[in-house]
């Protein structure tokens, strides 16, 4: 074997573990939540059935050149814990409503932020499959707040 078979066989295996790796294992943990995807999400909408969605990515992408849906509420994954323990918070009274969590696409942000609202108590909150991208991928409308000059 070359200097040459062998450094491709490394360059592989780091590929493997920097992409590939956690790909399947976010595709494995995810399968165990409860997605939505984006065109059942858009018919439950439509029909003005009552659904928090939740967007957690940071507040400069929130109204980034992607722009965010029409409802969504945004609130940080790292500002997620501390928004629900107080009081008077946007999350009050929706404990049984469902919560739709929103990220960019599939990364781990997401579970993490489900696993936060079921520990507190939380009893339907699903994951938007494939995130903001998967639902402009749709063809879906996405808005973005308008900039005070």
């Amino acid at each position: 074997m070359s200097f040459i078979d062998v450094l491709i066989i490394c360059l592989a295996i780091v590929l493997l573990f920097m992409w590939g790796i956690p790909k399947l294992l976010s595709s494995y943990v995810r399968s165990k939540e409860t997605v939505i995807n984006p065109l059942d999400l858009n018919a439950k909408l439509s029909k003005g059935e009552e659904i928090v969605l939740l967007d957690v990515r940071r507040k400069k992408d929130f109204n980034n050149f992607l722009g965010h849906i029409v409802q969504a509420i945004n609130v940080p994954l790292d500002e997620l814990a501390e928004m629900l323990e107080k009081e008077n918070s946007v999350f009050d009274g929706l404990k049984e409503v469902p919560v739709i969590v929103i990220e960019q696409s599939d990364s781990l942000k997401g579970l993490r932020a489900a696993k936060l609202l079921k520990a507190e108590g939380f009893t339907n909150v699903l994951l938007l499959e494939g995130g903001l991208v998967a639902w402009i991928k749709s063809k879906l409308p996405t808005t973005k707040l308008e900039v005070q000059k």
